[in-house]
């Protein structure tokens, strides 16, 4: 396999514009095959690889913090001060 051979592989055509490149500089590793850049990626999709995936590591980041609320003890708790409450 010559040098030419090589550098023809790495060579892809972007999904959305058609422009010829080598998707081993792409600076995404999520677009590296499909499209040229993020540009491209946006405007086919509606939304980029990258966003949505730094949208999902930040959603699991927020369960992770957040505060478990059982409402059928709230409930109860509700019933019983209001109970309270009557009685006095």
């Amino acid at each position: 396999m010559n040098a030419s051979t090589v550098a023809t592989q790495n060579i892809r055509s972007c999904a959305r514009c058609g422009i010829r490149y080598d998707w081993r500089r792409s600076p995404s590793s999520s677009l590296k095959m499909t499209y040229c850049n993020s540009l491209c990626e946006k405007a086919d999709l509606g939304f980029t690889i990258e966003a949505l995936l730094r949208t999902e590591v930040s959603r699991e980041a927020s369960a992770a913090h957040s505060i478990h609320v059982d409402w059928d003890e709230v409930g109860e708790l509700a019933w019983a001060a209001s109970a309270v409450t009557v009685a006095a």
